[in-house]
C-alpha cells in the first residue's frame, strides 16, 4: 500500500514500496480530493463611499483569500486588503463594522463588512 506525506499545499511525496500503478493512481486521487478547497466569491457594489466595487474571495472555512477594491483611497485600501487576507470573516466584521469615513454614515471598511456578510451566504463554487 502507498503512503503519502503533504510537504506543503502544492507538493506531495509518495512513498511507495511494492506499489502497483493502481495504488499510486488511487493515492493521487486521494491527494487531489483532500487538497482542493472550495471557494466563494462576490463582487459587491458599495454605497456611500468612493470605492465602486469590492471583489472578495473566501474559502469553505470562511477565511478571506483575497480582497480587491476598485476606486477609493488606493494606499489605505491596499493596506486593508492585506490585513484582512487570511482572517476569518466574522473576526473582520467584528473589527471593522460601523467605522465611518469623515461625516459619511459608512466607510470602505464598513462596506467591506456588508460584502462579507453577503459572501457568508453565497454558495461554494
Amino acid at each position: 500500500m502507498c503512503q503519502f506525506v503533504n510537504l506543503n499545499v502544492e507538493s506531495y511525496v509518495i512513498f511507495s514500496y511494492f506499489c502497483t500503478c493502481r495504488d499510486v493512481i488511487n493515492c493521487i486521487k486521494d491527494i487531489k480530493s483532500d487538497s482542493i478547497m472550495k471557494t466563494k466569491h462576490i463582487m459587491y457594489r458599495p454605497t456611500g463611499v468612493c470605492s465602486q466595487v469590492i471583489d472578495v474571495t473566501a474559502d469553505e472555512n470562511d477565511v478571506i483569500q483575497q480582497v480587491f477594491f476598485i476606486g477609493g483611497c488606493n494606499g489605505n485600501l491596499q493596506g486593508i486588503s492585506s490585513l484582512v487576507k487570511g482572517q476569518k470573516i466574522p473576526d473582520v466584521i467584528n473589527k471593522l463594522q460601523g467605522i465611518r469615513c469623515g461625516t459619511k454614515r459608512t466607510s470602505c471598511p464598513d462596506q467591506l463588512c456588508q460584502a462579507l456578510q453577503e459572501l457568508m451566504n453565497t454558495p461554494l463554487e
